[in-house]
């Protein structure tokens, strides 16, 4: 098992940025660092994987297959990160990718719904409403769905 203590997460978000953007000196610039401490952490990271990660190509650095193996992880953990320190620091409407499920039994719920739906659209256009007619909460679907409306 690895020891994540021997690891900065910095380095992880510098990995993310060069597997993205194919070199040293873009992704020093996506993150607001030098060139040079982008490099010097791209040089712990391959000390801790054992892996070059990137190699020189054409178009600038490629990823090795460890890398790309590594990436999806890398990406979906960082993002979960991101998620969840945007959430601790408060709800923002504008910013927000958060699904919400809603069951409204009232006979009037798909006229309500609707003007939620608008509503939310022109405040957070990322959230998705998922809203339920006439069901109880705990004969809800899985999670996963995007759609705007179901029907019980």
């Amino acid at each position: 098992m690895f020891n994540l203590r021997s690891l900065e997460l910095n380095l992880l978000t510098v990995f993310e940025a060069i597997y993205e953007v194919g070199g040293v000196s873009a992704a020093a610039d996506r993150l607001a660092l030098s060139q040079s401490a982008t490099s010097h952490a791209l040089s712990r990271l391959r000390e801790v994987c054992k892996d070059e990660l990137f190699v020189r190509a054409p178009q600038g650095l490629s990823p090795t297959p460890v890398a790309q193996e590594m990436y999806p992880a890398i990406n979906r953990a960082l993002e979960y990160l991101r998620a969840s320190l945007a959430q601790a620091s408060g709800f923002d409407p504008a910013q927000s990718k958060r699904n919400f499920r809603i069951s409204i039994p009232h006979p009037m719920g798909p006229f309500y719904a609707l003007n939620l739906q608008t509503a939310v659209a022109g405040s957070a256009p990322g959230v998705t409403i998922k809203t339920i007619f006439g069901t109880a909460w705990w004969t809800w679907p899985s999670i996963g769905c995007r759609s705007s409306w179901t029907r019980s």
